[in-house]
């Protein structure tokens, strides 16, 4: 089992049964990789953003494992400050566990999805009684999706699509 004795730096007062938080890990510049994410099954109808990194010292952490805890985003303002990005909580994060860090839909990645070239083929009936009725079909479609990136440098994509029914895949890329 993993046990770590966490030191915070400084003195804190807290009163007999009072709580307090305290800031336990500060890094300030972490290595990440910014992916989008497109599964409208999960997050809605448009793409969002994370950063994801790993917990080890290449990404300039690492040291120990990061306690469960509130992880807080900032970025720099341009006037030699910073400004709040996006938080989110963390469970316990084991050293080169993973971390995914949701910071929400952004307006300057587009992700639009068209159905086109519906076609029905392949019909099976059934009686029922003296009547005869429809009671499946092959439906072949095509889908067309296109992803709008608004922002100064390419970005890693990822779409997650789920279709009913059972369903033979294929797909073209554009070269």
């Amino acid at each position: 089992s993993e046990y770590f004795m966490f030191t915070i730096e400084g003195l804190q007062t807290v009163p007999n049964l009072w709580v307090k938080r305290i800031q336990a890990v500060n890094a300030d510049s972490v290595k990440f990789d910014i992916v989008y994410r497109m599964r409208d099954f999960q997050y809605g109808p448009r793409p969002v953003r994370f950063y994801i990194f790993e917990n080890d010292t290449e990404r300039g952490l690492g040291d120990s494992p990061l306690p469960d805890g509130m992880l807080r985003v900032f970025r720099d303002n341009g006037r030699d400050g910073l400004a709040f990005y996006a938080s989110q909580s963390l469970n316990y994060v084991p050293i080169r566990a993973k971390i995914e860090a949701n910071l929400g839909t952004d307006d300057l990645v587009v992700f639009e999805i068209i159905k086109s070239g519906l076609e029905r083929k392949e019909f099976s009936f059934a009686m029922s009684g003296m009547r005869e009725y429809v009671n499946g079909w092959d439906e072949h479609g095509v889908w067309s999706g296109t992803v709008r990136n608004y922002r100064a440098k390419p970005i890693k994509f990822e779409l997650r699509q789920i279709w009913d029914g059972d369903v033979e895949y294929s797909a073209d890329m554009p070269s």
